[in-house]
């Protein structure tokens, strides 16, 4: 068979029918795909950026402690400043309206029972700013015992576990 007999052979209209309806099974295929694809994601997203962007998180320490924790939240993008509030000792009942808790050890006038105590549920998350060695072992234990607690050392960690904090504890709130 040589190379007209060939061409001829797959210029038959069989052959441009099914090469045709292939193509628009493959066009039909992954368009499907891409609609399945963003419909099952898009809620999970929404739900995920909700659960960061509408969360309110109380920082308790001093106002410069303040100020460069709630920079370190802000500048990430992923917080707004309107949802970060200053604890200070007088008003340390603003712990019951707060989903995640920010306590700087080093400057923090309340202590770490009464915060502990004073928030709404088990499922509000508590981080611990402080600096390595600081906190005695029986201060490490009475943490560790609490449900949705975090000790961390250093600011750039402290946005990786509030964002974890806020998406384990969401589901509850919600």
């Amino acid at each position: 068979m040589d190379y007209t007999t060939a061409i001829a052979l797959l210029n038959h209209p069989l052959f441009v029918i099914f090469g045709k309806l292939s193509g628009l099974l493959a066009v039909v295929a992954i368009v499907t795909r891409v609609g399945l694809f963003l419909w099952g994601v898009t809620p999970l997203a929404i739900r995920f950026g909700n659960a960061l962007t509408n969360r309110k998180i109380g920082i308790v320490g001093s106002g410069a402690r303040f100020s460069e924790i709630q920079a370190v939240l802000t500048d990430s993008k992923i917080f707004t400043q309107k949802n970060i509030v200053h604890i200070t000792g007088v008003a340390q009942d603003k712990v019951k309206d707060m989903e995640l808790v920010i306590v700087d050890w080093e400057s923090s006038e309340v202590p770490i029972d009464s915060i502990l105590n004073a928030k709404k549920s088990y499922q509000v998350g508590v981080i611990v700013l402080a600096k390595p060695g600081s906190l005695k072992p029986d201060e490490m234990t009475f943490i560790a015992n609490r449900a949705n607690t975090v000790v961390v050392n250093f600011l750039g960690r402290l946005l990786n576990d509030a964002v974890t904090s806020l998406i384990t504890t969401h589901f509850a709130n919600a």
